[in-house]
């Protein structure tokens, strides 16, 4: 669904219990490693691809995860000691 103001949209019925029964299969290091990716990347749709497909490496993760963050830099500019420090540290969490 399409977010409306500053709601969050609502899933499909099933769309929890599908993302729940796809988590119960992987073994405690790679939820681990899952939780310190979506932490990171604030997605766990960015994360989940960058443990599971092989053309995914953590700069394309970061890409992706601040695609929206990218966009507004573009228009009003970087802040330095912030935006970059904080591209920095997510990228080294990613590689981890």
């Amino acid at each position: 669904g399409i977010a409306r103001g500053l709601g969050a949209p609502a899933h499909p019925d099933g769309t929890q219990g599908t993302v729940e029964a796809e988590l119960n299969l992987r073994d405690e290091w790679e939820l681990s490693a899952l939780e310190i990716a979506t932490s990171t990347a604030k997605s766990l749709v960015v994360a989940t691809a960058l443990l599971d497909r092989a053309d995914i490496e953590a700069k394309d993760a970061l890409r992706l995860a601040l695609l929206e963050e990218h966009f507004q830099i573009e228009r009003w500019g970087l802040v330095e000691g912030e935006h970059d420090v904080a591209h920095n540290e997510a990228l080294m969490w990613l590689e981890a």
